[in-house]
């Protein structure tokens, strides 16, 4: 099963993500910093991130643009409470494979990941 980190300074997401996704049947990781995450995802097999857009030090998009340098084919779904379709647009042109405004519904979430981790099956298949 899918490997999949959550980057987001807010605990209460985190363990609400961390909880539905166990239930589906992924390995979850969390991290509570971006800095956080991006030493995750060095010392870690990692196929989906998610990722918050809002946080202190290092905002999401910096850890975008990161993960992308290192792992272009890494899928990454930002997230923010704000829906800003500036920010979004300038997620997408970055990488990020979808964006979700929170507060979202269970059901958004795991029609994305699921949808994350298919793109993310067909960019390895055509690696290999």
């Amino acid at each position: 099963m899918a490997t999949i980190l959550i980057v987001d300074d807010a605990r209460s997401t985190l363990r609400a993500l961390e909880v539905i996704l166990k239930r589906e049947g992924y390995t979850v990781r969390t991290a509570v910093s971006g800095e956080e995450g991006l030493t995750c995802i060095e010392h870690q097999e990692v196929d989906l991130l998610l990722c918050d857009v809002k946080m202190p030090k290092m905002d999401g998009l910096a850890v975008l643009r990161q993960v992308k340098a290192q792992d272009a084919g890494l899928a990454v779904v930002m997230m923010s409470v704000h829906g800003d379709i500036s920010t979004a647009v300038s997620a997408m042109k970055e990488g990020a494979f979808d964006y979700l405004v929170k507060p979202f519904g269970e059901e958004d979430v795991l029609r994305v990941v699921q949808k994350a981790l298919a793109m993310r099956a067909l960019v390895v298949e055509n690696l290999l």
